[in-house]
């Protein structure tokens, strides 16, 4: 019975990991990012207000780029979203990300809780974090919906409260195991299923 609830929920889970292309990718750009946006796990995190970002860098900026216009399923609690944009060249070294939403979700999925983006070069494999961790909300935080997020710099990403809340969330989480198949991360490859397996033996 208990493998059966585990399977049911490593279904579920498969369904947070989404890989979208960008409907307003041009056929004729030939220069990928993968945009990876993580929703945070808390109460009411996710949204179906329509999202938009910009992403700024030292040679190029791109046009506002929607991330779930049609899709409804995307940016919910605990997603980690994966989006495939194109653009014309290459952005070169990233400075900032602009994202928003419309406000316009309903009965309570309005607000939306970012936790971070992370941008992906396809081409050079280079990696730019933007570490947000706050609501996007007007009801909530400090009321912004609008949030200009610079790149993370080495020493923020080390910064001692990010780590502590990353190491701690790990820890429950997915380093322990009882307590893991409950709270397991969408993106471990480790399933439920394995792990109530481990438990049992």
């Amino acid at each position: 019975i208990l493998a059966l609830i585990a399977f049911y929920f490593d279904k579920k889970d498969k369904r947070k990991l989404n890989l979208i292309i960008m409907e307003d990718n041009d056929i004729a750009d030939n220069y990928y990012y993968e945009v990876i946006v993580y929703t945070g796990g808390r109460a009411n995190s996710g949204t179906k207000s329509n999202v938009k970002l910009i992403l700024s860098g030292d040679k190029n900026d791109t046009e506002p780029r929607s991330l779930n216009k049609t899709n409804k399923d995307l940016l919910q609690r605990s997603n980690v979203d994966s989006f495939i944009m194109s653009v014309d060249r290459p952005l070169g070294n990233l400075n900032y990300l602009r994202i928003w939403h419309d406000n316009s979700g309903l009965a309570g999925t309005a607000s939306w809780y970012l936790k971070f983006v992370v941008v992906h070069d396809l081409q050079t494999r280079e990696k730019f974090y933007f570490i947000c961790q706050n609501w996007l909300a007007i009801e909530k935080g400090d009321g912004q919906i609008d949030r200009l997020i610079p790149v993370s710099c080495e020493e923020q990403k080390t910064k001692f409260k990010y780590l502590l809340e990353k190491q701690a969330k790990q820890k429950l989480s997915d380093g322990h195991l009882w307590f893991s198949l409950i709270a397991r991360p969408p993106q471990s490859s480790f399933t439920r299923l394995d792990r109530l397996t481990c438990c049992f033996v």
